[in-house]
């Protein structure tokens, strides 16, 4: 079941309802997905949007552009593009998963076909949760790794074993989540945060 406060937010910003109308009309899939997720199902206000979708930089920003949108690609290596408004700071992402190499920070990009693959390939199962924001089921909240229920449980985990050798910035994201949402690391999080740090 979706929380009040995500049927809230989607009822409430006009952001969400325009870009959504706009995906959906020329054809593609979108997703709002991570933290703004997150907060809402916890009723926490957030001016930061993270969408994902399959359509590809080049296609989100020729149709967004064509509606007067203004674009940023600093991001677009990376299969992001960012959008500039005034009262929010907006992303938007392409499908994709992400290859980490000892010998770089940065991971490579590939995209993937699907939401669950990009949802896969997030921090956190807190974080590894969509909205969708098309079609027939508009509002439907897609939890593939039980991001709700650790929610509730006040918990942080990671999604796999290696999420920390790939990514040692979620070690102090983990914290800072820990820390501010005042919750707790998961049993096994906890153990392979205290291993890889």
């Amino acid at each position: 079941m979706v929380p009040r406060s995500l049927s809230d937010l989607i009822d409430n910003n006009r952001y969400l309802k325009s870009l959504s109308n706009l995906y959906e009309s020329s054809g593609y899939d979108f997703y709002l997905v991570g933290g703004a997720v997150r907060d809402g199902i916890l009723n926490i206000p957030t001016k930061d949007f993270d969408f994902t979708t399959n359509a590809s930089p080049e296609e989100s920003i020729k149709i967004l552009n064509d509606e007067g949108y203004k674009t940023t690609e600093v991001g677009r290596a990376f299969g992001t593009i960012e959008l500039h408004l005034k009262e929010s700071s907006i992303h938007i992402t392409t499908y994709r998963k992400d290859t980490y190499e000892n010998s770089s920070r940065n991971p490579s990009i590939q995209s993937v076909p699907d939401l669950n693959s990009d949802l896969s390939r997030r921090d956190f199962t807190i974080n590894a949760m969509a909205l969708q924001l098309c079609g027939k089921q508009i509002g439907k909240l897609i939890d593939p790794f039980y991001g709700q229920r650790d929610l509730e449980n006040r918990l942080i985990r990671i999604i796999h074993t290696n999420s920390f050798i790939d990514d040692p910035t979620r070690i102090m994201r983990a914290i800072r989540y820990e820390q501010r949402l005042r919750f707790s690391l998961e049993d096994e999080t906890k153990s392979l945060l205290l291993r890889d740090i």
